[in-house]
């Protein structure tokens, strides 16, 4: 725990100088520290092995033609599965770096804060390519609100080259940007959450053509997400934000995109909760909340301000410690690996 707190501090000093000296150097710092933490992790993730053996064997894999391509490319060039961490990371960070500076360049390091503290950073180290795809997701929103579909689509379908979950997200060109009322809000959250706790949706999902019984017939896919804590304290965010979003909206238009993804996460968490490869659409949404808890800040007074940033970062500071206690997310202990070369895997 303590090298990944100490790196988050480290990189967080460098964001908080590059934003108050606008010296986007110090940015570059910090995303390069994270970028060698995080690519040079070894054994460290739930998918790292798996990443491995898919760089081993590209060609008997059904992994997306881009990254597929990238494996071919680097193990061509004489590289062992190690290099891929690095590719992944470098994508996921200049995407992501690239729409924080789009949406909220302002409050950049309070929001790379919640990022690395709120767990999404080495949530990566998981979901490797949905997290790329991710990344080109939350990149291509700007084009939402530049009413460029052409533009929104080539990005997407580059996202989809690394995981074609991202396909999903197409229909959204035209849902996020909509202005929903409060008593839309407020009764899709309600409904949503009370009919996936209270009615039996597993004979909808089996309805599904040639679909349904696969997914409900594999050990794999359906599998309850165990909401708990972290879900419902989301809930609570998403409530606060009915209040606050028409003045965020006022002061940054841009946001109703944001916001109203964050909804489309809430909504989506509680309906798929007991199929985790539906719960992949959730994702995309999910990495919304960077952007909208320092955002929040703004809605409050000075005094006030001071009282909900001390929140936020109790509330960081929890999922952190959550985070890093969790056994079964084989974050800990770090090891890192520095042969870029190698194809021998002492994990497995």
């Amino acid at each position: 725990m303590l090298s990944y707190l100490s790196v988050y501090c480290i990189a967080c000093v460098f964001f908080v100088l590059g934003e108050k000296y606008q010296r986007y150097f110090c940015f570059f710092i910090g995303l390069f520290i994270l970028w060698l933490f995080g690519g040079l992790r070894y054994g460290v993730g739930l998918d790292y092995n798996g990443y491995w053996d898919i760089f081993l064997y590209t060609d008997s894999t059904g992994v997306e033609p881009g990254y597929r391509q990238l494996c071919v490319f680097f193990k061509s060039m004489g590289f062992g599965p190690q290099i891929m961490c690095l590719v992944a990371m470098a994508l996921t960070l200049g995407l992501i770096y690239k729409a924080v500076l789009f949406y909220n360049r302002s409050q950049a390091a309070f929001v790379f804060a919640v990022f690395l503290f709120a767990g999404f950073y080495t949530e990566s180290f998981n979901i490797s390519r949905q997290y790329i795809a991710i990344g080109f997701f939350i990149y291509a929103t700007r084009y939402i609100l530049s009413h460029s579909f052409y533009k929104y689509l080539l990005v997407i379908l580059t996202g989809a080259l690394f995981h074609s979950s991202v396909l999903f997200m197409l229909p959204f060109y035209w849902l996020l940007d909509l202005k929903y009322s409060d008593r839309v809000v407020l009764v899709g959250i309600l409904l949503s959450v009370g009919i996936a706790y209270t009615l039996p949706l597993d004979g909808l999902y089996e309805k599904i053509p040639f679909y349904g019984r696969y997914l409900l017939g594999d050990s794999r896919f359906n599998v309850n997400a165990g909401l708990g804590l972290g879900y419902v304290s989301k809930i609570l965010i998403a409530l606060l934000l009915l209040k606050l979003r028409h003045y965020i909206i006022a002061s940054d238009d841009k946001y109703n995109v944001v916001i109203n993804g964050f909804f489309f996460y809430i909504l989506f968490m509680a309906v798929f909760k007991d199929f985790m490869v539906f719960l992949r659409i959730a994702y995309y949404f999910h990495i919304f909340l960077i952007l909208l808890l320092p955002r929040m800040v703004s809605c409050f007074n000075r005094r006030s301000q001071k009282i909900f940033v001390a929140a936020v970062y109790l509330y960081l500071g929890m999922l952190f410690i959550i985070q890093m206690t969790d056994k079964t997310s084989m974050l800990v202990p770090y090891r890192i690996n520095f042969d870029l070369t190698t194809t021998v895997n002492l994990n497995q």
